[in-house]
């Protein structure tokens, strides 16, 4: 598609992608209509800035409404594509998001998902994206976890993505890390044990089901997440 040449039209697509994150996040049924609003305008009218987080966002409702996994995917590297296109950053972060969270591990091993996460953290702190930022450590240290990384590394990253995401007041996300991170640390402490040696073992060995550590406690954090609703840090807990 050649790029869009109405403002006016470019200013709905912009108005309808800064929409979207809120009535996904609040479970809007508007959620899929903004979406394909958004795509329905880059086709009739020509590609945007932000019609590649559009295209990724639309192929996501595929994989998940239609099940339509082979056009979800296709959306995906569409989006990808239009990215190295786009002469500024602003649909980067977004864009790689999205795709990493959703799309690129239906057709990939999830170790490639991992690199596109990191390059939507490093695009979203280049332009202050600030959700994009927190969304992408999170799942980082997600998908890092579940993909056999050697785990002394994976502390030490996780660690800092925590620390970074606090600094930034992203409190949300860097306790969905520290889950993570203490995960880890209790396996690593199990592991520990395991080795012959003289030295008693911690609370961490004794019961390693149990989240409580340096990273995350969960007899003060686990109250705190179900006052607030953190269905996601919940779900990454249990």
């Amino acid at each position: 598609l050649p790029a869009i040449s109405e403002s006016k039209q470019t200013a709905i697509i912009d108005m309808v992608m800064d929409v979207a994150p809120a009535a996904y996040l609040s479970g809007s049924p508007l959620y899929p209509l903004l979406i394909a609003t958004a795509v329905q305008r880059s086709i009739q009218y020509g590609n945007a800035e932000r019609s590649a987080h559009s295209y990724a966002s639309y192929g996501m409702l595929m994989c998940y409404i239609a099940k339509a996994i082979e056009v979800g995917v296709a959306y995906g590297q569409l989006a990808q594509r239009l990215l190295s296109k786009v002469k500024t950053p602003l649909a980067k972060p977004d864009t790689l998001v999205v795709t990493g969270m959703f799309l690129i591990h239906r057709s990939q091993h999830i170790k490639a998902s991992v690199s596109v996460l990191k390059q939507a953290y490093s695009a979203g702190v280049e332009i202050g994206n600030l959700e994009a930022i927190g969304y992408a450590a999170a799942v980082v240290c997600s998908n890092a976890y579940w993909c056999a990384q050697p785990l002394e590394d994976l502390a030490q990253e996780i660690s800092v993505y925590a620390k970074e995401l606090k600094k930034l007041k992203l409190l949300a996300t860097a306790n969905w890390c520290r889950i993570y991170q203490q995960s880890i640390l209790n396996l690593l402490s199990t592991a520990a044990a395991d080795l012959p040696t003289d030295s008693q073992t911690d609370s961490q060995t004794k019961q390693p089901h149990i989240l409580s550590g340096e990273a995350f406690s969960e007899a003060h954090f686990l109250s705190e997440l179900q006052a607030g609703q953190d269905l996601i840090a919940l779900y990454f807990f249990y």
